[in-house]
């Protein structure tokens, strides 16, 4: 596991970057180096915000990395066995129908891509509804 400061005109950022993360771009971070990075944003367990990087590219004048918008969604552990709940948030995700391309995050490094019919548009409403039917499961289930 790594700790990497990253900079740039608006400020710093610590991020953690797990040890397979880790592998497969550490060749590309260099002091000084100019990349495209993809991050979870989370929170700890005191609430507090982290980052995780999951992905790093470089960016040359010659090679501009292309870029996919999406909103990720990371579900609390065996949430997604629960037919209940997953039936309770297919219902907000529909009502917050949009253009944006929605991912499901079962474990760390399992992805759900999901059709359009399922695309939201990003809204503190939605991210509030999410979280609030995440924590009504974490007290039904005792976690």
């Amino acid at each position: 596991m790594a700790i990497v400061n990253l900079e740039d005109q608006t400020g710093t950022l610590e991020t953690v970057v797990f040890p397979k993360s880790w592998e497969q771009f550490k060749d590309v971070l260099k002091i000084g180096s100019i990349c495209y990075f993809t991050m979870r944003i989370g929170t700890d367990f005191k609430d507090e915000k982290n980052y995780v990087t999951l992905g790093c590219q470089s960016i040359t004048e010659q090679n501009e990395v292309a870029t996919e918008t999406f909103f990720g969604i990371y579900l609390p552990r065996k949430f997604h066995l629960d037919p209940q709940y997953m039936s309770l948030l297919k219902g907000i995700v529909l009502s917050h129908h949009g253009d944006i391309p929605l991912r499901l995050y079962t474990k760390r490094n399992t992805m759900l891509k999901l059709s359009n019919e399922y695309f939201i548009e990003d809204s503190d409403e939605l991210r509030n509804e999410v979280k609030r039917l995440f924590q009504s499961y974490q007290l039904e289930k005792g976690k």
